[in-house]
């Protein structure tokens, strides 16, 4: 009997060909992110694909380069407010006001940027983006197929993805043989 993952696996390589039109043996694990989904259409596969499915995506985020622009474009402005008012003799409101502008220009910048938004952080290929989906929609998968027992090879996923998360390392640290002690430290 295939266990969950590959239940969830060719599910979702038959969804996406669907969604991109193209045949499912283009899906295999290998296949490069960057080659299956062009960047321009993006944005409108990961909400289709939600959709069609009702399993949650990994959010799409804007380029590392372009959000280093973003945070000192805002850090920048709410010192040049802060600055002015040093200037203007109204001590006591700068870093209010200093800190209104990070907040305000931090949500403005986000909602603007939402269309640029086409950047995948840590999954470059077909299979990380597939372990990615099942690992945080392992209770709609298991709804879907039917309960079963998950592998051990299931629950490390889901726990690797939960210490990716948590403790900000990177998913190759995360290994059979690492100590909680070793990754916290990292």
């Amino acid at each position: 009997m295939p266990t969950l993952s590959e239940q969830a696996e060719h599910y979702l390589r038959q969804e996406f060909a669907l969604l991109l039109a193209l045949p499912q043996s283009r899906l295999e694990k290998a296949a490069l992110l960057e080659n299956l989904f062009p960047e321009r259409d993006r944005r409108r596969i990961w909400r289709e694909g939600a959709q069609r499915t009702g399993l949650r995506f990994p959010s799409l985020r804007l380029s590392p380069a372009v959000e280093r622009f973003v945070w000192w474009t805002v850090l920048g402005n709410a010192a040049r407010v802060a600055a002015v008012c040093v200037v203007a003799g109204a001590h006591q409101l700068a870093l209010p006001l200093a800190v209104v502008v990070i907040v305000v220009g931090s949500w403005l910048f986000y909602e603007l940027s939402r269309p640029w938004a086409v950047w995948i952080k840590d999954i470059a290929t077909f299979d990380d983006l597939v372990r990615w989906i099942v690992a945080r929609n392992m209770g709609k998968l298991r709804r879907r197929f039917g309960a079963q027992k998950l592998t051990r090879d299931e629950i490390f996923e889901v726990v690797k993805v939960i210490l990716v998360e948590q403790l900000g390392v990177r998913p190759e640290q995360v290994t059979w043989d690492a100590s909680f002690a070793d990754l916290a430290g990292d």
